[in-house]
């Protein structure tokens, strides 16, 4: 099979494009002029984060409110500069606006699907073996716009914390290690959330699902940070049916949940039962996400951050989904062989089912209406909805009015490393938790009703990384002030994708910097071509059929499967630490460029980007702190009923300084 001669054309690619709307106002009488809002100081804007609200339902009144607010110098984006490429600037002009003037209810509804190690070959039409499990996102993508180029972080907590803090991981030192269930750090108080500008601007903000940025002070929790509801798992991961989250033990006596209703148990009590599909994780996270909808208001436009724990390993289904003619079809079509591959395709089929009924609650969720359809309503007619068509829904329903954002935290991981969950990278090499292409580049789509009839079903071929999100959402999409999120790393996609712009806002995105371990990448364009630089030890590519290890053959980059041979290949093949791929021509990763002297000129570019990003001042002190051998996670979970809570009123300082620990990097000196 060859893989690396195909380059690019085996990679399905996409752009996002959204429609803007007006300025909140302070009143229908000074409809000129927009609502202050806070920077990212923190102190300052949670005093006046209420007040923003107030002033937001003054302005659906009618009334003329004024807020006086005094704003807080932020910390300028961070930005690479090299001569060499041809790297753009983030102010770009944004597009006009559908209107001189709008309020918050006219601000669009936006929804975040998250998945959970879901990898490069699991999902679209780029998949060779599974683009029949999501047949209702397929029409979404497909309808939408594919970012072809888009990259996550490696890991879960690095992943999550970037997307909605608009902020690389290593300047809010969550870039070393993962948050787990016993972790006694997480994500500094200091940072905002997007959840938190889109709330200054008359958002209301429900996260559900899986947080994993940082639990052990409840001043980490969702409700502490800008989310004015939460019903999920603070943690990395729980089992499916009965959702337990940690090292549990039936002759110990020790069984802890991870589930959270607010900032207490989420009522479990049906939990018991392993027959209940409705007690299956996904399903109760799509529920409670139609419940979101049904219940909002019209003077208030949502921000729903869904974030799946599916399909994180160890992955289940519900108890008898197996038999169903719905799975049973799904399999018949698909013709999988390996078990833990079929499991994961009815888990991304809930899934998608799941989205679907979502679309369905938006769809008949009408702007002026009393409520919406029941949810034995909805199912009646979840049935009939294969696509998303112009006509699907009515023009003053919330769905017509509601940008979808669909991606996945990391990559896959393998047998090699993560516990492999059925998912897969294929083509790409790696897994989750390395700097391979397999543990960062992953599907990604933009669907909505709002985008301009040109960018329907477009491809967007340009660099976009997790960190661009904020930006994106907040700023193209909600009419946030720049200035008020001017603290974010990432860029404003909107422009660019929207067509009023022709300049790539990205041609620099730095991978996953940690200077406890002097670890990294970059992936630049220098001269029309993406390159990536980067340190790793060698990895492997994995068959999408069996998830087992592959070998390669660099005759003329063709990569063919042959795992008898996969277990030397890093010992006498590829023994390199140091690493450069044409990421254009050779998105398998199969030819090392960085000893290749005729390469040197695009080394010493991606050498400088990487540099300009390896710089002390730049990183924040990371927040890791080691495990702590006491189990009062444990104690106070016991306290708790058997569910996991805070224990600890203060978050200490990470044990790992720059001051003392900075590791300098061989690509600079």
């Amino acid at each position: 099979l060859c893989i690396g001669c195909l380059g690019e054309g085996l990679l399905h690619a996409g752009a996002m494009v959204i429609k803007s709307y007006g300025t909140v106002n302070r009143g229908v009488d000074d409809a000129s002029t927009p609502l202050p809002v806070t920077t990212n100081a923190v102190t300052d804007g949670r005093r006046t984060r209420t007040l923003v609200k107030i002033v937001a339902s003054l302005a659906l009144a009618g009334g003329a409110a004024v807020l006086a607010m005094d704003g807080m110098t932020s910390p300028t984006p961070l930005e690479t500069n090299v001569e060499t490429l041809s790297q753009t600037s983030s102010s770009v002009a944004t597009s006009s606006p559908s209107s001189t003037a709008s309020t918050a209810s006219s601000l669009p509804h936006i929804v975040f699907l998250l998945l959970d190690d879901v990898g490069y070959n699991d999902m679209l039409d780029q998949s060779t073996d599974l683009e029949a499990a999501t047949p209702f996102m397929n029409s979404m993508a497909e309808d939408g716009i594919t970012l072809s180029r888009y990259y996550a972080e490696l890991d879960c907590t690095p992943g999550r914390s970037t997307i909605l803090t608009g902020k690389y991981p290593f300047t809010t030192g969550m870039a070393h290690s993962m948050v787990y269930y016993y972790s006694n750090w997480g994500l500094s108080t200091e940072y905002d959330l997007v959840s938190n500008a889109l709330s200054d601007v008359g958002y209301s903000t429900h996260a559900i699902g899986k947080w994993d940025i940082g639990h052990a002070v409840k001043d980490m929790w969702p409700t502490r940070r800008g989310f004015d509801s939460f019903f999920g798992l603070l943690s990395t991961d729980i089992t499916y049916q009965q959702h337990y989250c940690c090292d549990y033990s039936p002759v110990k006596g020790i069984f802890v949940r991870d589930l959270l209703d607010g900032e207490v148990n989420a009522d479990d009590s049906y939990s018991e039962s392993k027959r209940s599909h409705k007690n299956y994780a996904t399903n109760m996270l799509g529920d409670k996400a139609r419940e979101v909808v049904e219940a909002a208001s019209d003077d208030s436009p949502l921000f729903i951050y869904l974030a799946f724990n599916a399909p994180h390993q160890s992955v289940t289904i519900p108890y008898n989904w197996d038999e169903t003619d719905t799975y049973q079809t799904l399999q018949d079509e698909l013709q999988l062989t390996e078990a833990k591959r079929k499991i994961y395709a009815g888990a991304l089929q809930l899934i998608d089912n799941n989205v679907k009924d979502l679309v369905l609650a938006l769809q008949s969720k009408i702007y002026g209406a009393s409520s919406s359809s029941t949810d034995d309503e909805l199912l009646a007619t979840a049935s009939s909805v294969s696509v998303i068509s112009d006509t699907s829904a009515a023009t003053d329903s919330y769905y017509a009015n509601t940008y979808f954002v669909m991606t996945s935290d990391n990559g896959a991981p393998s047998r090699d490393g993560g516990g492999f969950n059925g998912g897969s990278n294929f083509p790409l090499r790696g897994y989750k938790g390395k700097m391979y292409e397999g543990a960062l580049r992953v599907p990604a789509f933009v669907h909505s009703k709002l985008l301009p009839s040109a960018a329907v079903g477009s491809t967007y071929d340009g660099l976009v990384h997790a960190v661009d999100w904020l930006k994106t959402m907040t700023v193209g999409w909600a009419e946030v002030d720049e200035d008020a999120v001017s603290y974010s790393d990432g860029f404003n996609l909107w422009p660019v994708l929207s067509g009023t712009s022709q300049d790539e806002p990205r041609t620099v995105l730095p991978i996953h910097l940690d200077y406890v371990t002097s670890e990294g990448g970059v992936i630049a364009k220098v001269d029309g071509t993406y390159f990536k630089l980067f340190k790793e030890a060698c990895s492997l590519w994995y068959d999408a059929t069996s998830g087992n290890s592959t070998v390669l053959s660099y005759e003329n980059q063709d990569l063919e499967l042959n795992s008898a041979a996969a277990s030397t290949f890093c010992e006498d093949s590829d023994t390199s630490y140091f690493r450069m791929y044409d990421l254009s021509s050779d998105p398998s990763e199969i030819n090392n460029l960085y000893d290749d002297e005729s390469y040197s000129t695009q080394l010493a570019a991606l050498k400088a980007a990487y540099c300009d990003s390896y710089e002390p001042s730049l990183h924040a002190d990371t927040s890791y702190i080691d495990d702590d051998s006491s189990d009062a996670w444990l104690a106070t979970a016991k306290e708790n009923g058997g569910y996991l809570t805070a224990w600890l009123d203060t978050a200490g300082d990470g044990e790992y300084p720059k001051s003392d620990y900075w590791t300098s990097s061989s690509f600079c000196s």
